[in-house]
């Protein structure tokens, strides 16, 4: 990976612990019941993205921007549908939450395989694997007969995110 293309360290620490937080709060929120706390989640992962978007801007380098740019869009658009119908019944729903899922997921998993020279890279690739793994179950129906489920699900992904991006951010060497 070229010089001028390193992420800068405290913008990954600063967007994994966001994304543990809102993961945090998208568990702790799990125990007031099924709808409610499906909307929330979709709102955590929303807020997941904007953060994803900030470390975008963030990006040094032009080559690296557009991936995480996309995967946060896309995770965003996820997270807005969850809200929308939280219990992703409808077809419609579904469809676009796997597809915003998977394509986040396989665009950071896409990134962390270019970013293979760097300490850490896996920790990428073990949180698109897991939102992967997410879009996975939605498609086949497992979460949707329980929205508690579900909740745990993308709550559990939003820390996942958090965890790699953290990890990762920690592994890259200081600037010298």
């Amino acid at each position: 990976m070229a010089r001028d293309q390193v992420y800068p360290k405290w913008a990954l620490s600063v967007v994994g612990a966001a994304l543990v937080a809102l993961g945090a709060l998208a568990v702790a929120n799990l125990f007031l019941g099924a709808a409610p706390p499906v909307r929330f989640i979709g709102a955590m992962m929303a807020l997941g993205a904007l953060a994803q978007l900030l470390h975008a801007m963030l990006v040094v380098g032009w080559r690296g921007f557009y991936p995480w740019l996309l995967s946060g869009v896309l995770y965003g658009v996820a997270g807005l549908v969850v809200i929308y119908d939280p219990s992703v019944a409808s077809p419609a729903s579904a469809v676009g939450v796997v597809l915003a899922l998977g394509a986040s997921a396989i665009l950071r998993m896409w990134t962390s395989l270019r970013l293979r020279p760097q300490a850490g890279w896996r920790w990428l690739a073990l949180s698109g694997g897991f939102t992967l793994t997410a879009g996975v179950a939605v498609a086949m129906g497992w979460p949707v007969d329980h929205a508690g489920l579900l909740a745990t699900l993308f709550a559990a992904d939003l820390v996942a995110q958090g965890i790699a991006a953290v990890a990762f951010g920690f592994s890259l060497k200081p600037d010298r």
